[in-house]
């Protein structure tokens, strides 16, 4: 197994001024997918560092922010994908009322439900353009048709017993 170190990035300096000082840059924060994380012994994120503020003759400038680590878990569990049918995303937009976030995951090859459940929120954000109620829509849809297909299981594991 492997160790890894990742380090996010560090914010650019803030112009100087005579005026007020240039505020400093965003230093961004490392992202690691929980699936690659497994791979590895041993793990270690640091977030990033903000930029120093800049100069200025009346004001000096903000200092940027540094942004923290992030480990990018899927929207739904390993057990819970587990107990997801392979439903086509079209049909499963088509029968959750979801048909405006359809196009979105299409645009991005995803065919099957259980491949968006094992998508982090972020990167439905960052690479399909999903918002926060999206997300949260897909995955109340999610626990749904788990909770409905639970329900058909036991009824028929009842039905056998009782026949």
């Amino acid at each position: 197994m492997l160790s890894i170190s990742i380090t996010g990035g560090s914010g650019g300096a803030g112009g100087p001024s005579p005026k007020d000082g240039g505020q400093g840059g965003r230093g961004g924060g490392p992202q690691v997918d929980s699936e690659a994380a497994k791979l590895t012994q041993k793990l270690s994120l640091v977030g990033g560092n903000g930029g120093a503020g800049g100069q200025g003759g009346n004001r000096g400038g903000d200092g940027g922010f540094g942004e923290t680590a992030d480990m990018l878990l899927p929207l739904l569990t390993a057990e819970e994908i587990k107990l997801l049918p392979r439903m086509g995303i079209q049909e499963f937009c088509e029968k959750y009322e979801l048909e405006d976030v359809y196009p979105k995951l299409h645009a991005q090859s995803y065919k099957k439900v259980t491949a968006v459940a094992a998508t982090s929120p972020q990167k439905l954000k960052d690479v399909c353009g999903l918002k926060e109620g999206d997300i949260y829509e897909l995955k109340t849809a999610m626990q749904e048709l788990i909770d409905g297909k639970t329900a058909q299981i036991i009824q028929a594991n009842v039905s056998v017993a009782l026949a």
